[in-house]
């Protein structure tokens, strides 16, 4: 009789002014990880050993751009239901995702998949057919690699870590160790029983949330063999931050016939900006501090709320949005936009099956066999917990230092008083760390 595999895949994103976080977890055979943001540098219990020591960075390292367009369109498709969808968890309110942790944790699986498990899953992950694996993996060790020179050279303006952990009852072929070490920056540490792995796994998760979050997993089924776990953490000064005395309550449009009122942050200050007629849009980019990262808004110039932003995203691509960033200039730009807060917790795995991801969640289809030896052995579920919080300065402790510079007038205005889109991106690479829509903030 086969056993399933259970994977679970947790995103956490946590933000105090404009700070975020994520969390992806995968879970083999029945058991939960849960977790909440990256605080903190961690060591296992010393029951635990290595199976491969950290890795080297790669001097062949592939540009981040190979992966930031497949990343980009991972978050589109994601984020919008199929045509037809019955999926309970298809709706158009607030979301927010996090690309980079999905997505990175999706490839590390892949790169232990075979078969039909692995040409769906990279369909849906959207790797061009002339990219093979090696150049694949070394794009996301680029990435990697960026996010600990942006952690470091930024100081206390940026708090950007990425981690990524193997704890396993099976043996786990050594190849796929050294892929997941070399290019994910992941350690795998061996186990003789589930409970152990539990307890460890457990430490792992406090150490990595401060101790927010403890004993996060309860009891597994025996037959637990692996879990793989991602975290993202992102807490990111504004470049130029709002002055929380310029918050006021406004309008914002849901519909022509529903109005909210919203705590809208206002400023002048330059950012980089385009608007396309024939599309219907005005879009910015809001850079954090060191302007590597930035928070780019999309919101439709036609006034019909809701209905507006869902005929927008209906046509929206990776190429079209990478055709808008690359026309976006500096402009002097009156901003309005509302301070929101969203949590969010779904399945993904009902999304990923209507992208073509069916062997991976099939016990007799499932094909595991470049990661694990062990027979059998299928994802039964991938769960994404997301929160976000957008304020005025990125953090608590900065708000009250700084003071915007004299401006002059301003050539363009975004006004977010109806229902947006948002992406926090590396600029260089245009890898997507965070996604989602606001479709009626909320701050509470």
């Amino acid at each position: 009789m086969n056993t399933l595999t259970s994977l679970v895949a947790l995103v956490v994103v946590v933000a105090y002014a404009a700070a975020v976080s994520g969390k992806d977890t995968i879970i083999f055979n029945g058991s939960q990880f849960k977790g909440k943001h990256q605080l903190a540098a961690s060591q296992p219990s010393a029951e635990s050993k290595p199976a491969v020591d950290s890795a080297k960075q790669s001097p062949d390292a592939e540009d981040g751009f190979l992966v930031s367009s497949p990343m980009l369109s991972l978050a589109l498709n994601l984020d919008r239901c199929k045509s037809g969808s019955t999926s309970a968890d298809c709706s158009f309110g607030n979301s927010v995702f996090s690309p980079l942790s999905i997505a990175s944790t999706l490839t590390m699986l892949l790169a232990g998949t075979n078969g039909t498990c692995y040409d769906q899953l990279r369909k849906a992950l959207g790797y061009a057919d002339g990219l093979d694996d090696k150049q694949i993996n070394a794009a996301y060790q680029h990435i990697m690699n960026r996010t600990k020179k942006l952690d470091r050279e930024q100081g206390s303006a940026i708090t950007l870590n990425v981690a990524n952990s193997l704890f396993s009852k099976s043996e786990m072929k050594m190849e796929f160790l050294r892929t997941a070490n070399r290019f994910f920056a992941s350690n795998a540490y061996h186990f003789s029983s589930a409970a152990s792995l539990t307890i460890t796994a457990n430490q792992w998760v406090a150490n990595k949330t401060n101790n927010r979050i403890k004993n996060i997993i309860g009891s597994v089924a025996p037959d637990t063999q692996l879990i793989v776990a991602n975290v993202v953490y992102l807490n990111a000064n504004w470049a130029d931050p709002f002055l929380a005395e310029l918050t006021t309550l406004q309008d914002f449009h849901v519909s022509p016939t529903e109005t909210v009122q919203v705590a809208m942050m206002s400023d002048i200050g330059e950012v980089f900006y385009v608007d396309d007629k024939d599309l219907g849009l005005k879009m910015i980019g809001k850079p954090y501090a060191g302007e590597q990262l930035a928070m780019y808004l999309i919101v439709p110039t036609d006034n019909q709320g809701v209905k507006s932003l869902k005929n927008l995203e209906a046509r929206l691509s990776d190429v079209i949005i990478r055709d808008l960033m690359d026309r976006m200039t500096a402009k002097t730009v009156s901003l309005a936009i509302p301070k929101f807060r969203i949590r969010q917790k779904l399945s993904l795995k009902n999304r990923l099956r209507e992208m073509g991801v069916l062997a991976l969640f099939s016990a007799d289809d499932a094909n595991l066999s470049r990661m694990i030896s062990k027979p059998g052995v299928a994802v039964d579920d991938v769960v994404h917990q997301t929160f976000i919080e957008v304020t005025e300065s990125g953090t608590e402790a900065a708000a009250a230092t700084v003071a915007n510079p004299t401006r002059t007038g301003p050539t363009r205005s975004f006004q977010a008083n109806q229902p947006f889109m948002f992406f926090i991106m590396d600029v260089p690479t245009r890898s997507v760390i965070f996604s989602g829509r606001v479709t009626r903030p909320e701050f509470s």
